[in-house]
């Protein structure tokens, strides 16, 4: 967590919302909203035996809100692919803040542009050294396990006799997945543009 940021938040939501920081992040069943997203960060292994290095722009994060203008937001760490190890994370605070001040403006109704989006570039996100999908918070980890429950349906060939599903196959599936998450969102915002709140999910 990163409480140190609080005043950032509170200044990037404005005086309006004024949200209060919660210290207890174990209530998870009090919260009344929460979202999983995902921020950026550098990482050094904390073994000292080991000098493995590296940047994620898959960091999990969990924003959370409570009664009384409450909230909190927990920042899942790493693990070292060389050694397992957990990593010491160097969070990219602005990012954070963006992300952040905008769920709690978004659940406050304050209409709001779609911060851009921004492609993810690197090596494939591993669950299994990421906090967030090993606790069931990461998003990234959620929607590959959606496209990996895809890609294990048995698909035939024109004989009926494969079990592997081909490439291409696997490429749509990804496609109509992707697609089905971009169509989810523009509903959603249709919504709550009705409701008088025009915002969109990141």
């Amino acid at each position: 967590m990163f409480p140190l940021l609080h005043p950032q938040i509170v200044d990037a939501v404005g005086k309006d919302i004024c949200p209060a920081w919660e210290n207890n992040a174990q209530q998870d069943g009090q919260c009344t909203n929460d979202y999983d997203t995902n921020v950026s960060g550098q990482f050094r292994c904390s073994n000292r035996a080991c000098f493995k290095v590296w940047g994620s722009g898959l960091v999990a994060i969990r924003i959370m809100a409570f009664d009384d203008n409450r909230y909190n937001a927990i920042v899942y760490n790493q693990h070292c692919k060389k050694c397992n190890s957990l990593g010491i994370m160097k969070l990219d605070e602005a990012r954070y803040v963006e992300r952040v001040s905008y769920r709690l403006k978004k659940w406050a109704g304050v209409r709001q542009e779609m911060p851009p989006y921004q492609a993810k570039s690197g090596p494939p996100h591993m669950e299994k050294l990421c906090e967030g999908c090993i606790q069931g918070h990461c998003r990234q980890g959620k929607r590959d396990d959606l496209i990996s429950g895809f890609k294990n349906w048995p698909s035939a060939d024109m004989g009926g006799k494969s079990d592997t599903p081909s490439p291409i196959m696997l490429r749509w599936i990804e496609v109509a997945i992707r697609a089905l998450c971009v169509f989810r969102s523009l509903v959603s915002s249709l919504v709550s543009a009705r409701a008088g709140h025009s915002v969109l999910h990141i």
